[in-house]
């Protein structure tokens, strides 16, 4: 199947790198781009971000908070990293930590079900929130 680069292509992608760390939704990405002057309509950002999903290019999941699909670049660099994702505020990390896959290698040795770290979104509060929750 041929992949065709559009402008429209173009300007999301470089829109996802320069928010690399963070999920956001389609209404999150419309608005601030809309912001920004560029002229998409939400329709164009929901195909085009669904066609880089099917691309390998963006990471899409389920917030355990509402029904909403929320998307973020993947960095080649980082692919084969597990993500710590912020509840709060929707930052995401790469986790690129030996604990993290001596537990894939237990649970996969002990309980006998593979974990795949790249795939893996372990949900809690980055450290930012954390503080301004206890500075409440």
């Amino acid at each position: 199947m041929a992949r065709y680069d559009t402008k429209q292509k173009r300007i999301i992608r470089a829109f996802l790198e320069e928010h690399m760390n963070c999920y956001m939704t389609v209404d999150d990405m419309y608005e601030q781009m809309s912001e920004a002057g560029e002229m998409l309509g939400r329709t164009t950002v929901y195909r085009t971000l669904e066609a880089l999903f099917a691309e390998g290019e963006v990471a899409k999941i389920q917030m355990p908070s509402d029904k909403k699909a929320y998307y973020r670049y993947i960095d080649k660099e980082q692919s084969a990293y597990g993500q710590l994702l912020c509840l709060k505020c929707g930052a995401a990390l790469a986790i690129d930590c030996s604990t993290f896959t001596e537990f894939a290698h237990h649970t996969q040795q002990s309980h006998g079900f593979c974990i795949i770290p790249a795939q893996s979104i372990l949900f809690g509060y980055c450290e930012a929130c954390q503080k301004r929750f206890m500075e409440r």
